[in-house]
């Protein structure tokens, strides 16, 4: 299908199959998901960020939603916390529920977070 170079240019990841799944649910406003970040969780599931539809979804490891919760603003990324504009906003996953958490104002943009150790 692919093939995607690493940060180490020596390491290479060839993709031999991929599919097609319909992120879209009855409350969006949009028709299409603009999908501009995903992040797996520890348990399968995994949460999608539809920038579009403004939206943080959460599916579990068949593709069913499980939560979702309206966001303001235009959301960049995720690595189980999300960054959109000038804030970050706090997510938590409990009992296969997303629950917003404190938001703080950025002195700058923000594109993209990643999560160290």
């Amino acid at each position: 299908m692919g093939r995607f170079v690493l940060m180490n240019p020596n390491q290479v990841l060839t993709v031999k199959t991929k599919s097609k799944y319909n992120v879209n649910i009855s409350s969006d406003t949009n028709k299409t998901c603009f999908i501009k970040g995903i992040c797996s969780l520890p348990n399968g599931h995994f949460i999608v960020v539809d920038n579009d539809n403004k939206k943080i979804k959460l599916f579990d490891k068949q593709y069913k939603l499980f939560s979702q919760c309206d966001m303001s603003g235009r959301l960049c990324d995720i690595c189980q916390i999300s960054s959109s504009d000038r804030y970050m906003q706090f997510i938590s996953v409990r009992n296969r529920q997303l629950i917003t958490r404190r938001k703080f104002q950025l002195a700058h943009d923000a594109v993209g977070i990643a999560h160290h150790h």
